[in-house]
């Protein structure tokens, strides 16, 4: 036997104890069910010249199965330098999908709000949309090592 196959095996009997004791201690979550107390906004507006989409919905248990509850009746719109963006309610086989077909070409660097009226309750986000960079040069390096 040499002198190292001997210090990984005393290695190894020293360090059984730590992987055969281990604590164990029993973790509650409250998984509450907190359906319809939360309002989930997906949102991702740009200029790419398609129709911009806003999808809302209420949250779910987290035993709930299948989609979340859509949001219906919400007024959207976005605001800011370009103008004012109504969006409207897609009923047909899409609950809770708002679509604006004229903001995507309109929307200029700068800030804006988005606005959402349920019932009695207003929500408003803010947020920047920053000028595209322009690039100024492009070029390809190869490294020796990659090959």
């Amino acid at each position: 036997m040499n002198i190292q196959s001997f210090r990984i095996r005393i290695s190894f009997v020293l360090m059984l104890p730590l992987f055969i004791t281990s604590c164990e201690k029993e973790v509650v979550l409250d998984l509450a069910d907190k359906s319809g107390a939360y309002l989930i906004v997906e949102a991702n507006i740009g200029n790419d010249g398609t129709a911009q989409e806003v999808l809302l919905s209420w949250s779910g248990s987290y035993y709930q199965t299948g989609g979340l509850d859509p949001v219906n009746g919400a007024v959207v719109s976005i605001s800011g330098q370009s103008g004012n963006f109504v969006f409207e309610a897609l009923d047909a086989g899409k609950p809770g999908v708002y679509v604006n077909r004229e903001i995507s070409m309109a929307l200029n660097p700068g800030d804006y709000l988005l606005r959402i009226d349920i019932d009695d309750k207003r929500y408003l986000a803010s947020s920047r949309m920053e000028p595209v960079p322009a690039i100024d040069s492009l070029s390809v390096r190869i490294n020796p090592f990659w090959r």
